[in-house]
């Protein structure tokens, strides 16, 4: 892992103020780290969907009452503890380098169509 890797300044870093932490993040990892993203973000990753507040209570609204939606979570956690042949669900990824987070961020954006409302 390239400890000097310059953060890049790509369209991401200003679209959200936390990609800073990416960053400290990266500055923190060692030989021995594997971080696991959301990409976009949690809700975006794993719901499709994006939202402004109510974000625990959204997700454990998901959980409880989807049972697909538990199951695509409870296989991020056991993907995350590498669990057995558990692998990362769709959505997830361990990165070690920003570049890796920067070109799963911008594949998703290329990916997404907003309809504006009627």
């Amino acid at each position: 892992m390239d400890k000097d890797e310059a953060e890049p300044n790509h369209v991401i870093k200003g679209f959200d103020p936390a990609w800073t932490n990416n960053g400290k993040i990266l500055a923190q990892m060692t030989d021995q780290s594997r971080v696991v993203a959301s990409v976009i973000n949690f809700e975006d990753a794993y719901f499709d969907e994006t939202i402004g507040s109510d974000k625990p209570e959204n997700c454990i609204k998901h959980i409880k009452e989807e049972i697909d939606m538990y199951s695509k979570i409870k296989g991020l956690l056991d993907g995350i503890l590498e669990l057995g042949e558990h692998q990362l669900p769709e959505g997830a990824l361990t990165w070690s380098a920003l570049s890796e987070l920067n070109d799963a961020v911008q594949a998703r954006f290329a990916s997404v169509t907003i309809n504006a409302g009627d």
